[in-house]
């Protein structure tokens, strides 16, 4: 049912990150049994104006979500900013919502999480970026104690890029087919050949390896 009803920014965000924490992030599409959250967060905003019920406090994490019209502002200038960010913009700069723009509130805590991880890279990226060095020399045979830190799945081109790092916080990767039951953190033994030294925006001096047996 549509209403014209109008609500506090500040009291859509706080519900739509009480969903989020209770069911995580459900589309319209989900195959699940559950609401989506754009659902979900119009029927207690309704209850709310109704009566029914009463807006929980997430004040620290309702303005880290405001703060993020920072950055949005800063895409904008640049023109880097894409059609959904720019509803998520125009929804953060206004003091009310409505119905038509429930689904960009409900989705907000997602953005929120993405970015937090999104930074938490970077604090890694930067870590690895000032203390990785080469190992070995290309066509060299390593063997050496390497913990892994990430692992990037491509499905659709059927390969695996692990990425280690030794006592010394040398960055090592391996791109390969096999698919490998280790979890992240896990300390194992590589043995392999040095395919080549890179530096990169990510993690800075990488070595790739190949022909690797783990133990």
């Amino acid at each position: 049912m549509k209403t014209n009803t109008n609500w506090n920014i500040y009291d859509a965000i706080s519900v739509a990150v009480d969903v989020f924490n209770t069911q995580g992030y459900v589309k319209a599409f989900d195959v699940s049994n559950k609401k989506p959250n754009k659902q979900v967060v119009l029927d207690r905003l309704t209850q709310i104006t109704n009566g029914a019920g009463l807006v929980p406090d997430y004040h620290e994490t309702v303005e880290q979500i405001l703060a993020l019209k920072k950055e949005l502002l800063l895409k904008k200038m640049t023109g880097t900013i894409t059609s959904y960010e720019q509803q998520v913009l125009e929804v953060l700069d206004s003091d009310q919502v409505n119905q038509r723009y429930v689904g960009i509130v409900a989705s907000l805590p997602r953005v929120h999480q993405n970015y937090l991880k999104k930074q938490q890279r970077q604090k890694e990226y930067a870590f690895y970026q000032e203390n990785s060095r080469f190992v070995g020399q290309v066509g060299q045979s390593i063997e050496t104690n390497v913990t892994l830190i990430n692992v990037y799945n491509n499905e659709m081109h059927d390969f695996c890029v692990y990425t280690f790092t030794d006592s010394q916080n040398n960055v090592i990767k391996w791109l390969t087919q096999k698919y490998l039951d280790h979890e992240i953190g896990s300390k194992v033994t590589l043995k392999g050949r040095v395919k080549s030294h890179k530096v990169t925006e990510y993690y800075g001096h990488e070595t790739v390896v190949k022909n690797c047996v783990l133990k």
